[in-house]
């Protein structure tokens, strides 16, 4: 049987020997299994970011960060300005691939840290949240990922159950169902 001990040594592996990966799924790997150093890494990294404005993924760094107790006052505040310019943009539009919008890395990681900088607002993050559950749900890792995301906002009211293991001629698949 695979143990959470098992999983986070893997994920350690996997990140020590990983092709170079995006900051938001490194801080994500870190976060769960409590690298605080590597995590803190991806934070300084995501802080230095010099574009005209941070990406999703570099708040979502960020939002691990902050969920692991990694961020000072000051960082807070830059990652609470950087969630609610994330709040204003427009999502799903027209004509544009969605790619924030379905990555639940970014939002779980978005998520995390706007628990911690916007307490009782941003109504804009639950929206969100349940559009992109919809846009996932045949992605039982992304459906997962934003039902966490949900959860760690507050939400309650959400149904989880575990994908039916498909079946032909009596045996089982180890695939997943896409019937209900």
């Amino acid at each position: 049987m695979l143990e959470l001990a098992d999983i986070g040594n893997a994920l350690r592996l996997r990140l020590l020997s990983a092709t170079p990966m995006p900051c938001h799924v490194v801080a994500f790997s870190s976060w769960i299994a409590a690298d605080s150093a590597r995590l803190q890494a991806v934070v300084e990294e995501s802080l230095g970011f010099t574009g005209q404005a941070r990406h999703p993924e570099h708040v979502a760094a960020l939002g691990f960060g902050a969920h692991a107790g990694l961020l000072s006052n000051a960082q807070l505040q830059t990652l609470r300005d950087e969630v609610e310019h994330l709040g204003g943009r427009a999502f799903f539009s027209p004509g544009r691939p969605p790619r924030f919008e379905v990555d639940g890395i970014a939002l779980l990681g978005v998520s995390l840290g706007a628990v911690y900088v916007l307490p009782g607002d941003g109504a804009w993050l639950p929206r969100l949240l349940e559009r992109s559950s919809g846009e996932v749900a045949s992605d039982q890792w992304q459906l997962g990922l934003l039902r966490l995301a949900r959860l760690a906002i507050g939400e309650r009211e959400i149904r989880i159950v575990p994908p039916r293991p498909c079946r032909r001629r009596g045996r089982a698949w180890p695939g997943r169902c896409t019937r209900r």
